[in-house]
């Protein structure tokens, strides 16, 4: 049973890993001209590298996310490597979450701090309409704070780590730092004693 466990978690961990190089190389090789969703009347003879599908998968991903879409694949390798090493609870409901919630946060991010006219270019039709609605409703400032709150709330739920915790580390970074300076400067001033030049010593005439 734990043979059997093992080699599922394996085999998912490869299909990710798989999954994830296919979606570099569709999004790194995306075409406009190519047949997608939004581009019905395109090239039926796609440049993309992963052939039709690819050019569909990037065209989802770059007109919903944006800029943002690079990140899948990178996701997609994390995700992939915790299922090598058999780390619990993979990927739970929260953890689910926490990924949507950082792709949101981000596109909306991307919105707000570079505006263009091609969705793909920015934060995607997701970040584009979130950014509008919530500029509406909340103004500029409010909106950057709701999307501060997605990030952390992200952050808390793909670690399982709470705000306290997060604070307490921040916290220790301080110190620390104090602690490795000091050693630093200790351990400098012990080689200027030890490389200190011998005293002169005269010579007999």
């Amino acid at each position: 049973m734990h043979n059997n466990s093992r080699l599922n978690r394996e085999l998912w961990g490869a299909v990710t890993l798989a999954a994830a190089c296919f979606t570099v190389l569709s999004l790194v090789s995306y075409s406009p001209l190519d047949q997608s969703i939004n581009v019905p009347s395109g090239t039926s003879d796609p440049a993309n590298l992963g052939g039709l599908v690819g050019a569909y998968l990037a065209d989802v991903l770059l007109q919903g996310l944006g800029i943002t879409a690079y990140l899948v694949p990178l996701i997609l390798v994390l995700l992939a490597l915790r299922l090598f090493r058999r780390e619990p609870n993979t990927l739970g409901p929260l953890k689910v979450l926490g990924y949507g919630m950082l792709f949101w946060g981000l596109a909306i991010l991307v919105s707000l701090v570079h505006e263009v006219e091609l969705a793909r270019e920015g934060g995607g039709v997701l970040g584009g309409f979130s950014r509008d609605v919530l500029t509406e409703l909340f103004g500029y400032a409010g909106t950057c704070g709701i999307t501060l709150f997605l990030l952390l709330a992200a952050a808390m739920l793909m670690s399982q780590t709470t705000m306290l915790s997060w604070w307490s580390l921040l916290a220790r970074i301080p110190g620390q730092l104090r602690s490795a300076l000091g050693a630093i400067r200790a351990s400098v001033w012990r080689k200027k004693r030890e490389y200190k030049s011998p005293p002169n010593v005269k010579k007999d005439r």
